[in-house]
C-alpha cells in the first residue's frame, strides 16, 4: 500500500525541527563574536538544546494531552515559530538561549505526538513505514538543511537561518491544518477503551532507545577527528565522506519502516545486532580509507533503520494514542546520544579514540536483550493518569489524549 500524502506535511515539519537542531553548530564562532561571548559559551546553544528536548519535551506533550493530535501540533509550532521569531530579532545572548530551550521542548514534543498522528494516517500493516518516512524529514535536515542553513548563515547574518526555519515552521504548521485521515486507515487515535499498559515493557523499550540509538554517538560525536587521525583521510575530504552517511542515513530511515512492517517482532533486535557488528568491524577496519566508506555507508543505513522500529515498538506497547509515551521515547534518544557523547569524550580525553567504536559497539549490544520482545506476560499497569489495575480487572486506557473530532 502506497503511503498518503498527507504525511508529507509531517515530514516538512520535521525537516524544519531537524535544521534548526544543528544549524548553530556552523554558526557558533558567528553568534559568540556578534553577541559577545566565548565560542565555549555559544556552544551552550548547543547543549541547551538537548536539556529542552529531554526535559520541555515531555511537559509539553502532558500539557497537551488533551488536546486531540492534530490540534496539538498546530499549537506547537506556532509556538516553534514564536521561538525562532524571537531567535532572529535577539538583542542579547540569554533571550537566545532561554528561546532556543523554547523551541527544543517543541521539538521534543513534536516528535512524539507527530508519530501518534502518523500511525493514524495509515493502516496497520504501514504504520513503521509511516514513521521511518516521517523521520526521513529529520535526516534529510542534517543532509541539506544544516549544510544549507550555515551557507545561508555565513553568506549574511546568523539571524537569517533562524527567520528561514520560522517561515518554514509556518508552512508546516498551515499545510497539517489540511491532514486528513486516509480512508483505509485504522482508528487509531479512537475514544478510550479497555487498554492497560506494561509499563515494564515500556521501560524495557526506552533502554533500548537510549542504548541502541545513543551509543553509536560515543565515535559519531568524534567522526570527524577520527576520520582524520585513524583512518588517515586528508581533513578537506571529510565532508564528502558524512554526506554519503548522510545519504545512508536517510535511505536506512525508510528500509527500517518497511522492515518493522513486514517483520514487526523480529526488525529491530535484527537491526540492532546488524549495527554492533558494523560498529564493531568500523573499529577493526577503520584505519583503512576504502573499508571505512563501505562501512560508514552500512552504519547509516542499519543506525537511522533504528528511529522508525524504535517508535513503532513504544507505540504497539503503550497504545496508538499514548502521546506522552511516544514523546518520552524522544526524550530517550537524547538521553542515550548525551550518554554515548559523554562516554566518547572520556574515551578520547584518555587519547583512546581508536575505541570509540568498540564502546559504541558494546552499548548497543547491551539493548539487544531490552529489544526482544517478552514472551510471558508480564502484571499491565494503567496508563500515565489512572491507579494501578490489578491482573483480572478491568483496565483503564491508556490514551491520553481526548477522543479525535470528527474533522480530523
Amino acid at each position: 500500500m502506497a503511503l498518503p500524502k498527507t504525511l508529507l506535511p509531517l515530514t516538512a515539519a520535521a525537516f524544519a525541527l531537524g535544521t534548526t537542531e544543528f544549524v548553530v553548530v556552523g554558526l557558533l564562532p558567528t553568534i559568540a563574536s556578534a553577541t559577545s561571548v566565548s565560542v565555549a559559551s555559544a556552544g551552550t546553544l548547543v547543549t541547551a538544546y538537548a536539556v529542552g528536548i529531554a526535559g520541555g519535551g515531555p511537559l509539553l506533550a502532558w500539557l497537551l494531552r488533551r488536546r486531540p493530535p492534530k490540534s496539538a501540533l498546530e499549537a506547537l509550532l506556532g509556538v516553534f515559530v514564536a521561538a525562532h521569531v524571537v531567535m532572529a530579532v535577539a538583542g542579547s545572548f540569554e533571550v537566545l538561549l532561554v528561546a532556543r530551550v523554547l523551541a527544543a521542548a517543541t521539538h521534543g514534543a513534536f516528535f512524539g505526538i507527530a508519530a501518534v498522528l502518523a500511525v493514524s494516517l495509515v493502516d496497520e500493516s504501514s504504520k513503521s513505514r509511516a514513521l521511518g518516512l516521517m523521520f526521513g524529514g529529520l535526516t534529510i535536515a542534517t543532509v541539506l538543511g544544516v549544510p544549507l542553513g550555515t551557507l545561508l548563515g555565513q553568506a549574511t547574518s546568523w539571524r537569517v537561518p533562524f527567520a528561514a526555519i520560522a517561515l518554514m515552521g509556518g508552512a508546516a504548521a498551515v499545510w497539517i491544518a489540511f491532514v486528513e485521515k486516509s480512508p483505509s486507515a485504522t482508528d487509531a487515535v479512537a475514544e478510550p477503551g479497555e487498554r492497560a499498559v506494561d509499563r515494564l515493557a515500556l521501560a524495557r523499550a526506552f533502554v533500548a532507545t537510549a542504548l541502541g540509538f545513543g551509543s553509536m554517538f560515543a565515535v559519531f560525536t568524534f567522526i570527524t577527528t577520527y576520520l582524520v587521525e585513524i583512518t588517515g583521510v586528508a581533513e578537506g575530504a571529510v565532508p564528502a565522506l558524512l554526506l554519503v552517511y548522510g545519504l545512508a542515513t536517510a535511505v536506512g530511515a525508510v528500509v527500517g519502516g518497511r522492515a518493522g512492517d513486514r517483520w514487526p517482532a523480529q526488525a529491530l533486535p535484527v537491526v540492532l545486532a546488524l549495527l554492533t557488528a558494523v560498529l564493531a568491524l568500523f573499529g577493526l577496519g577503520g584505519s583503512t580509507p576504502g573499508a571505512a566508506v563501505v562501512l560508514l555507508v552500512l552504519w547509516g543505513l542499519t543506525g537511522f533503520a533504528l528511529p522508525p522500529l524504535l517508535q513503532s515498538r513504544v507505540i504497539e506497547i503503550a497504545g496508538p494514542g499514548s502521546t506522552l509515551a511516544s514523546t518520552l521515547n524522544v526524550a530517550s534518544f537524547n538521553v542515550g546520544i548525551a550518554l554515548g557523547s559523554i562516554v566518547g569524550t572520556v574515551l578520547v580525553n584518555a587519547d583512546h579514540i581508536a575505541w570509540t567504536p568498540y564502546a559504541a559497539a558494546i552499548g548497543t549490544a547491551a539493548a539487544l536483550p531490552f529489544a526482544v520482545r517478552r514472551l510471558s506476560r508480564p502484571q499491565a499497569m494503567p496508563s500515565d493518569d489512572g491507579p494501578a489495575t490489578p491482573v483480572g480487572q478491568p483496565a483503564l486506557s491508556s490514551t491520553i489524549t481526548q477522543p479525535r473530532s470528527s474533522h480530523e
